[in-house]
């Protein structure tokens, strides 16, 4: 029998829209991906592409969910036909910058971020450059953009390679960084922005410019950053953590929460708390009682 992996998925209105690895029996993944769309009250609805997708949102405003593959590929998930396109698939694209690292819905705007410090914005049906200034088309495999955030009104803020900390308002513009390891998300919580990497890093943004947090004995890479009710969440490999209002971090209660190990990927909405990650998906609707979701 294949094995089925869960590395990412998006919240949507009716439940999650989940990336799926097959793993054959000889211990070979397929190529591509399948996507489920996992429903609380009805079965599973499932396709596939041949391409590996790198990261999932979901864009509330047109109830569409947005895949994205390291070289541009992009599938587009609505209610009545799932389309392909392409991010920027001619000069200084991903197929000469590099892979894509992530999109992520902002406002109501889109974004894709990559190697060689590529953003883009899709404006009316196509992706745009946004990187004026920013782009760096040496080859150098050591730098990249693996997130970006903002506010909604035009402000953003980009992480990604030996921390590397980009702001934009109106230009892009390189912003001293604490830390020189690789970042690898940043999100917008209660007001202020904060940004996760390898070997527990967490920064925060002040007025006065970014600082590190101290995460005491929390050593794990993290992956993902989460915001749900209130509390910001972090995700990694080894376990789910959550950040008091002290800035204290604490694994979330194994009591209450799954068999789940790998909580790498995370989605907020829709009134609930999603984790991905290898063969287990889970979920909670108040931050306390989780539960197991059966996916396939």
């Amino acid at each position: 029998m294949p094995k089925f992996f869960f590395p990412n998925g998006t919240a949507v209105e009716t439940g999650a829209y989940v990336i799926v690895q097959v793993m054959h029996e000889n211990g070979e993944l397929f190529d591509g991906n399948l996507y489920v769309h996992y429903r609380f009250s009805t079965s599973s609805e499932v396709f596939g592409t041949d391409w590996t997708a790198v990261s999932i949102c979901y864009r509330e405003s047109e109830n569409v969910v947005y895949a994205a593959g390291a070289n541009g590929e992009i599938v587009r998930i609505s209610d009545t036909e799932n389309t392909e396109e392409f991010i920027a698939p001619t000069e200084n694209g991903p197929a000469v910058q590099g892979p894509i690292r992530e999109i992520r819905v902002t406002g109501n705007d889109l974004y894709a971020v990559g190697m060689g410090r590529q953003i883009y914005q899709r404006i009316y049906g196509r992706w745009e450059h946004i990187d004026e200034g920013i782009l760096d088309a040496s080859g150098d495999i050591t730098v990249g953009l693996t997130s970006i955030a903002g506010d909604g009104s035009g402000f953003l803020v980009a992480i990604g390679y030996s921390g590397e900390i980009w702001e934009f308002g109106g230009a892009w513009t390189q912003i001293t960084s604490p830390t020189n390891l690789l970042l690898t998300r940043v999100i917008l919580h209660d007001g202020k922005y904060y940004a996760a990497g390898l070997h527990g890093v967490v920064l925060c943004r002040e007025p006065s410019g970014w600082r590190v947090i101290d995460t005491g004995d929390l050593e794990q890479d993290i992956w993902d950053l989460e915001t749900f009710r209130g509390t910001l969440y972090l995700g990694t490999t080894q376990g789910l953590f959550w950040m008091t209002s002290d800035e204290e971090i604490k694994p979330v209660d194994p009591v209450t929460f799954t068999r789940q190990v790998n909580c790498a990927s995370l989605s907020a909405g829709c009134d609930r708390l999603w984790c991905f990650g290898a063969e287990i998906v889970s979920s909670t609707a108040d931050g306390t009682v989780w539960r197991e979701e059966a996916i396939l």
